[in-house]
């Protein structure tokens, strides 16, 4: 058993070898906590710990606790608005940080399903699936957009083998945009249930260190860059098998003249309710034009304790200073359908492949605050019956999203409104 075991490691260790060995970096571009200053940029890169980056990284470890064979490679840097080129490995990446009080676009997703395991992916009528079309998707909308957003559960992955499929298969534009990531409960569980917990499960411990966000826990970490961005302080093989602390999953920072909040359902609201007031204030005082609160769960089930459902945060975080005068939206996931839940203000946003439950369909969600207005367009691009894919990808390639907007639902055009 021993020999076959170390057999099967060795396999492992080589198949993560040969993804990572002659590909692009497979690199993380997350925007810098709030409090550290607009300008700052997380840029990470994720490797098998094979790899010699200098002095360019000031972090380097490999993980800890959960999905060890992988490393994280860090640094916090100071970029200036518009173009920046970061060079890595021999790769040029040219990442985009828009000014601070200009509009800026992106998109939001959650639930994505790229290979089936818990949860089965949605076939087209076509016969693709969402293992090519996925990052197809990404791929193809990277250009024009300066950010994307994921709501949780992110892959259904267990051992990272996944998530490495899938970056693999992105261009170096698409890995160049800015990253924020939520965890859901199927990040902490991989059967997203708290009471269904097994030692093989990741309680979030990778995803916190394979998505590299800049939240609380890194705060320490940008005076001392070679102190870890995270917190690690909980053991998942304790007694009880903890998961990570609550600071490792809240982050808030602005990208354009929009702002964002990331939370975590499965802390309680006193772990973050000084981070919200610090947040609030934060977009307050720089004048934000929309702050997103960014959840996962919509309901306060398997896993999400009562009151930390993102509408009920939303309803005592927006009366918090800074975040009121119609400033606050919120964006969730968890249940596998894409619809408004409150007209013009919350966004229910996880149907992105998941077979089986819900809408068992794929779409996302295309955010805009340029040229003076809050724009938010749904795009639905299929499922087994209806196939609007490659008709909206093809739109987006010719004429960017401005001349595709027809291909989708409309739930916000309105004009946005300077707020001191």
């Amino acid at each position: 058993v021993n020999k076959m075991a170390s057999k099967l490691i060795a396999v492992a260790l080589v198949v993560l070898l040969v993804v990572f060995s002659d590909a692009i970096p497979n690199l993380r571009v997350s925007k810098g906590l709030g409090r550290s200053g607009y300008n700052k940029v997380r840029v990470s890169v994720i490797d098998a710990g094979d790899k010699d980056y200098g002095n360019f990284f000031k972090y380097n470890s490999a993980f800890r606790y959960r999905w060890t064979e992988k490393h994280l490679h860090s640094v916090l840097l100071d970029f200036v608005t518009g173009n920046n080129t970061v060079t890595i490995d021999g790769q040029n990446f040219q990442i985009n940080l828009p000014e601070e009080t200009s509009g800026s676009r992106g998109v939001l997703f959650g639930d994505p399903c790229a290979e089936p395991g818990f949860v089965g992916c949605i076939h087209f009528k076509d016969g693709s699936t969402m293992k090519t079309r996925l990052p197809e998707f990404v791929n193809t909308i990277s250009p024009y957009t300066d950010f994307r957003v994921i709501l949780g559960d992110n892959f259904y992955d267990r051992d990272g083998h996944i998530s490495d499929n899938f970056y693999a298969n992105l261009t170096s534009t698409a890995l160049s945009n800015i990253q924020v990531a939520i965890p859901g409960n199927h990040d902490f569980w991989y059967y997203g249930d708290p009471d269904l917990k097994s030692k093989q499960d990741q309680f979030a411990n990778g995803f916190m260190q394979y998505y590299a966000q800049d939240t609380i826990a890194a705060a320490a970490s940008a005076t001392n860059q070679s102190l870890p961005p995270f917190d690690f302080s909980k053991d998942p093989d304790d007694v009880g098998r903890p998961i990570p602390a609550a600071d490792n999953f809240f982050s808030y920072h602005k990208i354009g003249n929009m702002g964002f909040i990331g939370f975590s359902g499965t802390h309680e609201y006193e772990s973050y309710e000084p981070y919200f007031k610090e947040a609030c204030s934060y977009f307050g005082t720089t004048n934000a034009s929309v702050v997103y609160l960014l959840g996962h769960w919509n309901s306060a089930l398997l896993g999400c304790k009562v009151g930390m459902n993102t509408q009920d945060v939303y309803e005592k975080v927006v009366k918090l200073p800074g975040c009121g005068n119609d400033r606050l939206r919120y964006a969730m996931g968890h249940e596998h359908c894409n619809r408004v839940d409150k007209d013009g203000i919350g966004y229910l946003i996880g149907a992105t492949g998941v077979e089986g439950e819900h809408c068992n369909t794929f779409g996302f969600t295309y955010v805009d605050t340029r040229g003076g207005r809050e724009l938010v367009v749904n795009f639905d691009l299929g499922d087994a019956n209806s196939d609007n894919f490659e008709v909206i990808m093809t739109c987006i390639r010719q004429y960017g999203f401005e001349g595709c907007y027809h291909h989708g639902a409309v739930w916000k055009n309105t004009s946005l409104y300077s707020r001191m």
